[in-house]
């Protein structure tokens, strides 16, 4: 049988092709944007280090709300809203509770998909629910001192409950804190997931214990900070504009 030098050009050639459409897809798949608008702007982005440096923001911010900030005005919501022990409990739970429903989704899907898209995601939703958290104190009114303790008890309880004439509507405003802690959930649920997997996956194997370490303490810090602002923010009047 007869060797065809022909069939072995063609087959080099088709390899190259190959390999020259892996290498764009590569280049696709790591420059910065969305869908095909990818400006050259962006671009300063699309490096290890820069990746590493939006993480570890993305870490310590997400430490310093969900685990600092949060518990830290869980007081100052009870008093102001007059939420039971049991609400606040939720509130500061539904956190827990929706990492625990969705993490196994979450890092199922995402460890087989695109992992900085899916982190994106999560840090957008977690801001969405950062905002609606803090919504209340804009859209109710303005809190006064002992209303409700210089209030006399006639006319103002009925079988033990304060009427609407005498303290506010609170279920409403407790309805938007579980909304945005299940948010916040879902956001966080990504970053210590499918955030470890990609810096293993996005550094050396000798390099990686560094950025992951850095990665971990960093996530140690965030509530530190959290609750050194919650603290200082305890300080000033909940209506700092009156």
């Amino acid at each position: 049988m007869k060797h065809n030098p022909e069939s072995d050009t063609n087959l080099v050639g088709v390899v190259e092709k190959e390999e020259e459409q892996n290498d764009d897809s590569a280049i696709t798949t790591t420059s910065c944007g969305i869908g095909r608008w990818r400006p050259r702007c962006l671009q300063c982005f699309a490096h290890p280090i820069a990746f590493m440096m939006i993480l570890n923001t993305y870490c310590l911010v997400e430490g310093a709300i969900v685990s600092g900030l949060v518990n830290v005005s869980l007081s100052s919501l009870e008093t102001r809203y007059k939420f039971t022990s049991f609400q606040t409990g939720m509130i500061v739970s539904t956190i827990d509770l929706t990492v625990l429903v969705t993490v196994v989704f979450i890092s199922y899907f995402g460890g087989n998909s695109h992992k900085p898209r899916w982190l994106g995601v999560g840090v957008f939703i977690q801001g969405l629910g950062a905002l609606l958290y803090a919504s209340p104190q804009f859209i109710t009114g303005n809190y006064e001192v002992g209303r409700d303790a210089n209030l006399t008890l006639e006319g103002c309880e009925d079988e033990g409950n304060f009427s609407p004439d005498c303290s506010e509507d609170s279920s409403n405003v407790y309805f938007v804190f579980i909304l945005a802690n299940i948010l916040g959930g879902i956001g966080a649920a990504p970053l210590f997931t499918i955030g470890v997997s990609y810096i293993d996956d996005l550094f050396h194997p000798k390099r990686a214990p560094i950025w992951l370490g850095i990665f971990f303490v960093l996530s140690g810090v965030g509530p530190a900070a959290g609750f050194g602002i919650g603290g200082a923010f305890l300080s000033v009047y909940v209506d700092p504009w009156r």
